[in-house]
């Protein structure tokens, strides 16, 4: 849901020993009107190289491309590993920090209605919410698109340890906003740049006191019905969705891997990383609004464009709900990453090529070491991409 640092290295250390999840109810795939299209001359290699990925010890894979010579999906591995259910390109996954991507494109489409000034403070969006948070009169809409308002990040070290010794808590939207502001700023807004959920939880709620509707009606009407998005869904503080692949999660970062399809993701479903979606429709939201580029006008595009430097080296440039992503030297994918326990989304599109990829796994650790789930997804995810991008 979030983006996770180095700090909570040292979680899963200190939570509880915990034995296995129970599994949970297979996941089906959602009835599709059409079927993904076969023919396309990468199908067997990418096939293949979802087959290897599964074979390095992944549960599943999924992947979507599309690039000037057509459309393709393909996936391997498992949906449900207690029931050995295929993993097919039809199920659904929690796309995490992927949602940013969708909020953003709202609250700019908004702001091009000129229901919304991106340069006015949150104060006077948010009155309320915001009175007892630092900063709130000097913070703008643009601030929280960007994290350079300084606003505290609800998913902190307590917060997090608190998920891992119960991890069938779950954490409301308006708590951890409440948790959020029992913090200082980090920083003064504008000066700095560090990744908060906390400032898209605002944006949510800034896109319902703009329009009087709710944010999930909002995305819906501006995003998901327009490009008939029908494997897409959002509801805040809603976690139980149909055709939602079973997540693994590496708990002790050992390749131990746990069910947390009913666990551990419990944390905050909203606007910070709340939707649900398949791999076409991410393809098809990401196409639509990079390539094609008829979601929003060329001003608002620019202005969506990664600009503010990061210090991270996965991705170094972040915008307003979007970040530059991919080596240094190399084709740069624009599109955001998502990051849930036991799921891991990445939804780019590149421009020089007019490829749009999206590749997602039903697994994931916080624990960088050299045993752990991430080296094997990272590893795979960078093979995907750098056939698609060598091959066009």
């Amino acid at each position: 849901m979030k983006r996770f640092t180095g700090l909570l290295a040292v979680f899963a250390f200190l939570a509880c020993e915990l034995e296995a999840l129970p599994e949970g109810e297979p996941s089906t795939c959602l009835p599709r009107e059409s079927a993904p299209a076969a023919e396309h001359p990468l199908a067997a290699p990418l096939q293949a190289a979802l087959e290897d990925a599964v074979d390095s010890g992944l549960p599943g894979v999924v992947l979507a491309v599309r690039d000037p010579r057509g459309s393709w999906e393909g996936s391997a591995g498992f949906v449900d590993l207690g029931r050995a259910e295929p993993m097919q390109s039809c199920h659904r996954t929690r796309i995490a920090s992927v949602t940013k991507t969708f909020i953003a494109t709202t609250v700019l489409a908004l702001a091009e209605d000129g229901l919304l000034d991106l340069a006015a403070p949150i104060s006077t969006l948010l009155p309320e919410r915001t009175a007892s948070l630092p900063n709130a009169d000097r913070i703008t809409t643009t601030d929280l698109l960007q994290h350079t308002s300084g606003v505290y990040n609800f998913l902190d070290v307590e917060l997090v340890l608190d998920l891992f010794n119960r991890p069938d808590k779950t954490w409301s939207v308006e708590a951890c906003y409440a948790h959020a502001l029992d913090s200082d700023a980090e920083f003064s807004p504008g000066e700095d740049w560090s990744y908060s959920n906390t400032n898209y939880l605002l944006l949510g709620w800034i896109i319902e006191a703009v329009t009087g509707k709710t944010q999930e009606q909002v995305v819906r009407d501006r995003i998901l019905d327009p490009l008939a998005l029908d494997e897409t869904s959002y509801v805040v503080d809603g976690f139980g969705f149909e055709g939602v692949a079973h997540g693994y999660f590496d708990l002790m970062g050992d390749g131990a891997l746990i069910d947390s399809t009913r666990s551990y993701a419990n944390l905050c479903v909203g606007a910070d990383g709340g939707m649900v979606s398949s791999a076409r429709d991410l393809a098809t939201f990401f196409d639509h609004l990079l390539g094609q580029r008829d979601l929003l006008g060329e001003e608002s595009l620019a202005r969506m464009m990664p600009s503010v430097e990061t210090g991270e080296d996965d991705f170094p440039l972040y915008g307003a709900g979007v970040e530059a992503w991919g080596p240094p030297g190399r084709l740069r994918g624009i599109g955001h990453g998502g990051h849930e326990f036991g799921y891991r989304t990445f939804a780019y599109h590149f421009p020089e090529t007019g490829v749009t990829l999206v590749i997602w796994f039903n697994a994931s650790s916080l624990i960088p070491t050299e045993e752990n789930i991430s080296k094997d997804i990272n590893a795979a995810r960078d093979r995907l991409r750098d056939l698609v991008l060598e091959m066009q």
